[in-house]
């Protein structure tokens, strides 16, 4: 059933990705202006994160909002990687935007640093 907007609202399309190849997210919010976006729904799931999960949200245009996430994390490999299996985060974010039009906010969860950067310092989101 399609949304029906009041005036000088605008759908943004909160859009969470997953970069991270060694690590596997195990839980997750998504957050729009302090309230909990619907969660996973029957069509995606956490493993749907490496192509990306829209969240469609209906805000006020012209004043700023808040998109958040809150991400749980395991390590996962096999062989020469095995040990990453021990390893577990939990990654938070927010960002402030605008919304002036319909639109999309990208959240990224990514490796930072290099080759070199332990793998407690790596996990990111951007």
């Amino acid at each position: 059933m399609p949304t029906i907007l009041s005036e000088g609202d605008v759908v943004v399309v909160l859009r969470v990705k997953n970069e991270i190849e060694m690590l596997r997210p195990t839980a997750l919010c998504v957050i729009a202006d302090g309230k909990l976006v619907n969660p996973l729904s029957a069509t995606a799931s956490l493993d749907d994160l490496d192509g990306g999960v829209d969240f469609p949200i209906v805000v006020r245009a012209g004043s700023e909002h808040t998109a958040g996430v809150v991400v749980n994390m395991r390590g996962e490999g096999s062989g020469s990687r095995s040990y990453l299996r021990g390893y577990r985060f939990e990654l938070k974010s927010s960002h402030t935007y605008r919304a002036k039009t319909a639109g999309s906010v990208d959240i990224t969860l990514y490796a930072g640093g290099d080759a070199n950067t332990p793998i407690e310092q790596r996990p990111t989101i951007r």
